[in-house]
């Protein structure tokens, strides 16, 4: 934050500078500055906003192209390995915010629950908002469930029950919250409704990831 206010100080300066150079060569009146100075600003705000548009777009696109690996090529390390060199030359908190997110989806995915859980912990909330931050807390009960911390998990639920039954039905994350719903029947000892879930799950929900999170449930309720 004080690296960005020290660059917009000094950016402002050095604009101001060759304004008053300008003014000085070309014999500008005050007001003909001050117009030159509101286009400028106007170019430079729309220049640099149509720079970062750009940039989050080719951004999302190869988070769309990490996301492949995962669901379709099943190589948790190469993500973990993608990601994390992604990670490296980003600057931006809310771009590093969405890489660990993803990291920690990694991790699961690789069985190693306790590292996926603190990298989550490792990212500042403020940086996370709208469906990222459902995501977030999905990761974060999904590794206390498998941790069997689930009373972290139920928690978590608890806090976020609105927010998780608006996205019930997307078509990405609803298998996973079903999944977390199960998850929660079953710590909560309601195994007859976490049968009948998991019954209409998997009929519903066949996307390979959640094969593996099914056959799990199965286990736990049989047990």
């Amino acid at each position: 934050m004080k690296k960005r206010v020290r660059n917009i100080i000094l950016s402002g300066l050095l604009f101001g500078g060759i304004l008053f150079m300008i003014r000085m060569v070309f014999q500008l009146s005050e007001e003909e500055v001050w117009q030159y100075y509101i286009l400028a600003s106007g170019i430079i705000i729309v220049g640099a906003m149509g720079i970062n548009i750009t940039y989050q777009i080719k951004l999302m696109k190869k988070l769309k192209r990490f996301e492949t690996i995962l669901r379709d090529e099943e190589n948790p390390d190469k993500f973990i390995e993608e990601n994390e060199s992604l990670l490296r030359t980003l600057k931006s908190d809310y771009n590093r915010a969405l890489i660990n997110i993803n990291l920690s989806a990694g991790y699961c995915d690789k069985g190693d629950y306790e590292t996926a859980k603190k990298i989550l912990l490792s990212i500042p909330l403020k940086h996370i908002k709208g469906i990222n931050r459902v995501i977030y807390y999905m990761n974060l009960a999904y590794t206390y469930f498998r941790l069997e911390e689930s009373q972290k998990a139920l928690t978590i639920l608890e806090q976020q029950k609105k927010a998780l039954f608006d996205l019930e039905k997307h078509p990405l994350l609803g298998g996973h919250i079903i999944s977390l719903r199960i998850f929660q029947y079953i710590a909560q000892n309601q195994l007859t409704d976490a049968q009948n879930l998991l019954t209409t799950a998997q009929n519903q929900w066949t996307d390979k990831r959640l094969l593996k999170d099914w056959e799990l449930l199965q286990s736990k309720i049989n047990q």
